[in-house]
């Protein structure tokens, strides 16, 4: 009989521990569930902030491009455009964003005229950049390049510098732009993009004094 007893309670004892791993499990798999529909809500949520980020930005640049257009309508030399991209160098960052701007660029008469004053591009092949194989490819069209590692390097620029974003376009069979976007800070401004969407295009223009 005390056999019997001991069995019995081998038995519910066993069978308490299967019940007991069995909700455990069950609430492991819930759990899991759970951090899988945030993660998917997160990252649909980030999907929709990245497209109005692009959204915003490619409309400051179609904007910001229509002066650079005008310019060279006249025909400057490389040196003469270069001059006109960094002494407009002030009226773009606070056009674009002053924390997010990092700088706009151009292919022009052989050379890569730039609105920044520091760093050597006397041996920089656009060719082999990112932003200008994809504009090569978009038939004109302004294109938003995915990250990647700047041309000069962590010893030149800023952390936030070093992985940009960029937005370009061909322009002529000669001349593309380039608008370069600090990664860093972009990100930052994603959850004001719906926002000024609308004002955005007439703001850049007061800003440009396009208006």
């Amino acid at each position: 009989m005390k056999s019997h007893n001991q069995s019995r309670s081998v038995l519910i004892l066993t069978v308490e521990l299967l019940l007991t791993l069995c909700v455990c499990i069950a609430i492991a798999i819930a759990n899991l569930m759970v951090e899988q529909n945030q993660a998917a809500k997160y990252t649909q949520a980030a999907a929709v902030d990245y497209r109005h980020l692009a959204e915003k930005y490619l409309s400051v640049f179609k904007v910001l491009t229509v002066p650079v257009e005008e310019k060279i309508a006249t025909d400057p030399s490389f040196d003469e455009m270069q001059r006109w991209l960094q002494a407009h160098e002030d009226v773009f960052r606070e056009a674009v964003d002053k924390d997010v701007y990092d700088g706009f660029a151009m292919t022009y008469k052989g050379g890569y005229a730039h609105s920044w004053n520091y760093g050597d591009y006397s041996k920089y092949d656009p060719n082999t950049r990112p932003w200008y194989q994809q504009a090569a490819k978009a038939g004109g069209e302004p294109v938003v390049v995915a990250p990647y590692l700047s041309f000069l390097g962590a010893s030149k620029l800023k952390a936030d510098q070093v992985i940009i974003m960029t937005i370009a376009q061909k322009y002529s069979d000669t001349i593309s732009f380039d608008l370069d976007l600090k990664l860093k800070n972009w990100m930052l401004c994603c959850h004001s993009a719906r926002r000024s969407m609308q004002v955005l295009p007439c703001c850049c223009s007061i800003r440009l004094g396009l208006s």
